[in-house]
C-alpha cells in the first residue's frame, strides 16, 4: 500500500469511493454528506489530494493549505479496506504536510451527528473549537497543533562511505537520486560529486532548492535542506562538484531505536571504487 499524490482522470474513482464511505451518513444525518457530491476532478487540479494505492485506490484525504493552517477538507477509506488504519496513516501524512510546510496547526470539520468521527479525531488530538450552523448542516470544527520537527543547530559527522538521498524541493515533479560520500564541509555546507553527463545538473542549476537525507551508522539520521550550487571546478572521470548551502536540518534520531548502519554496498568494480576515492579526495581539497 503505497500513499502517492491523486493523478489527473482518477476523480470518478474518487467519486465513487466516497459514494460507497457516506451512503451510510444519508438516513443518519437527512441528506447527502458534502463529499458526496465534491468535483474530484476540480480538487486534484487545485488541492493537495493523496491517495492510497495497493492497485486500486483504498483511501484518500485532500488538503487545502492556508495562511496559517492546513485544512483536512475531506478524508475517506473505502469500507472494504476499513479496520486497518488506513484513515490513521492518511491523518498522519496530513500532519507530515503541515510539518513540511511550516504550518503550526491541523484544522477540520465533520457534521455535528457524525459521533464515530468526532472520537476518532479526539484520539488523534483533535480539540472541538466551535458549532457551527451551516446551510443544510450543522458542523464541528476542529483543530489540532502541530509541532515543528525537531531541528539540529549544526550537521554531524557521519561516515565518508555513507550514501544520501538528494532530492529536489521545486516546483514540478520531485526528483531524487542517490549520492554517494556526502562530504560534511563544515557546520552548515556539504560537497556532493553528481555525474556531469546526467540531467541532474540541468535540474539543479534551475531549481535549487534541495534535500539530502543522509542515514547511517553512529545514528545519524537527518535530512538537510538548502540551496545547492554547481561549482566551477569540474571532478575527475566527467563528475561535478555540488556545495549545498544547509538552511535547516530536520533531526530523524527516535526514541525508539538508533541507526546503527546506511546503505551497505559490496564493489564489484575496483576501478569504480577508486575513482570514487579519487573524487572523495579532490571534495576535501575543495573544503581547505
Amino acid at each position: 500500500m503505497i500513499a502517492r499524490r491523486a493523478r489527473t482522470g482518477e476523480g470518478p474513482a474518487l467519486s465513487a469511493l466516497a459514494q460507497r464511505a457516506y451512503a451510510h451518513y444519508v438516513e443518519r444525518i437527512g441528506l447527502r454528506p458534502m463529499p458526496m457530491d465534491t468535483d474530484y476532478a476540480a480538487k486534484i487540479e487545485a488541492d493537495d489530494v493523496w491517495v492510497l494505492d495497493d492497485g486500486a485506490i483504498a483511501g484518500y484525504v485532500i488538503l487545502v493549505a492556508e495562511p496559517d493552517h492546513l485544512l483536512v477538507e475531506n478524508v475517506a477509506v473505502d469500507p472494504a479496506h476499513q479496520g486497518r488504519g488506513l484513515g490513521r496513516r492518511l491523518m498522519a501524512l496530513a500532519e507530515v504536510e503541515a510539518r513540511e510546510r511550516g504550518l503550526a496547526e491541523l484544522r477540520l470539520f465533520t457534521h455535528v451527528a457524525m459521533t464515530e468521527n468526532r472520537a476518532i479525531y479526539a484520539r488523534l488530538g483533535y480539540t472541538e473549537t466551535e458549532i457551527r450552523e451551516e446551510p443544510g448542516f450543522t458542523r464541528v470544527f476542529m483543530a489540532k497543533p502541530v509541532a515543528p520537527h525537531p531541528a539540529l543547530p549544526a550537521l554531524p559527522e557521519w561516515p565518508v562511505r555513507s550514501i544520501g538521498i538528494l532530492s529536489t524541493l521545486g516546483a514540478g515533479c520531485p526528483h531524487a537520486i542517490p549520492v554517494s560520500a556526502p562530504l560534511r564541509a563544515g557546520d552548515r555546507s556539504i560537497l556532493v560529486n553528481l555525474r556531469g553527463d546526467r540531467r541532474s545538473l540541468t535540474r539543479l542549476r534551475a531549481d535549487p532548492a534541495v534535500a539530502l537525507t543522509v542515514l547511517a551508522e553512529g545514528d545519524v539520521a537527518f535530512t538537510a535542506r538548502g540551496t545547492a550550487r554547481v561549482l566551477d571546478e569540474p571532478l575527475a572521470g566527467g563528475y561535478a562538484a555540488v556545495a549545498i548551502d544547509v538552511e535547516h536540518i530536520d533531526d530523524h534520531r527516535q526514541e525508539a531505536f538508533t541507526v546503527t548502519g546506511g546503505v551497505a554496498r559490496e564493489w564489484v568494480d575496483p576501478a569504480e571504487q577508486k575513482a570514487l576515492g579519487e573524487r572523495v579526495a579532490q571534495l576535501k581539497r575543495l573544503v581547505r
